[in-house]
């Protein structure tokens, strides 16, 4: 039986990633002139490449642009009628609240925090009867652990903990770029849900960003919380897989039509809501 083979590219292998790297230290003229040149090689690679483009909408919290916390947060409204800080003042008249960001000198209790927010997305799972492989893998697990004990150069994430007289309620694990941070994977107690844990958690991931002139992306998904501390700034990330042989083509081509059979014309937001009233 043959598989469709799929080729996973590395930023730096396409001409459009050699343009958009040189876009960061030129002139806006010469910026102009690239961005020109960039199109046509996108899509002359694209013709040399068969396969299809996919774009995913992502909250981005753009937070290098701001002051300091005091007049972010205050600008913000409410989540669900809470204040920024309302939740873990709440939680705090049930104990002693700490909120700690953990390195790779921690590197025995990133592992056994990371264990323990598995057991906790895995009681989720259970409980919403949605589950994957990945919540399940060892690999994975291992994967986060290494990512957060690394120590040959910068440290490229951090793990959030929130914890209630000493036992974690909730964890939130960060990649570090260059600009920007990665809320990539987070879990809390089931037993403290009332309490919110992973949304005190979330709070200060934010606030350790701009706090460190980083923006944040809030990853994948439509969740109010993303776009409370985003102020519903969207970005489109583009994924492109590439057919390496005919077979790949061909399930490319059965996806594409797959597609255009379940495709339906987007609903007018303004319609929409006429029609819910």
């Amino acid at each position: 039986m043959h598989l469709p083979e799929r080729q996973d590219r590395r930023i730096g292998d396409s001409p459009r990633d050699e343009a958009v790297q040189s876009l960061a230290s030129v002139s806006l003229e010469r910026r102009l002139t690239l961005g020109r040149d960039l199109n046509r090689k996108v899509a002359q690679w694209l013709v040399d490449h068969p396969g299809f483009v996919e774009g995913i909408e992502r909250f981005f919290a753009m937070l290098r642009s701001e002051t300091d916390w005091r007049s972010f947060s205050s600008s913000l409204g409410t989540l669900y009628k809470n204040k920024p800080g309302a939740l873990e003042r709440r939680l705090s008249k049930k104990g002693d609240v700490r909120i700690r960001f953990l390195g790779p000198e921690d590197g025995e209790e990133n592992a056994r925090l990371v264990d323990w927010m598995f057991h906790c997305k895995r009681q989720w799972a259970d409980r919403v009867d949605k589950k994957g492989a990945w919540l399940y893998s060892m690999e994975y697990r291992n994967f986060l652990v290494a990512l957060l004990n690394q120590t040959d150069g910068e440290v490229i994430a951090r793990l959030v903990v929130v914890s209630l007289d000493g036992a974690p309620l909730a964890v939130n694990i960060l990649g570090l770029g260059k600009t920007c941070v990665d809320d990539l994977i987070g879990g809390f107690d089931p037993a403290y849900s009332r309490q919110s844990p992973g949304a005190i958690a979330t709070e200060h991931c934010v606030k350790w960003a701009l706090e460190h002139q980083l923006d944040l992306d809030c990853g994948a998904g439509s969740e109010k919380y993303k776009g409370y501390w985003s102020r519903n700034h969207i970005l489109t990330m583009w994924s492109m897989q590439i057919a390496n042989t005919r077979w790949g083509l061909l399930a490319f081509q059965g996806e594409n039509l797959r597609r255009l059979f379940r495709w339906q014309p987007p609903v007018d937001k303004t319609e929409e809501s006429l029609a819910a009233v």
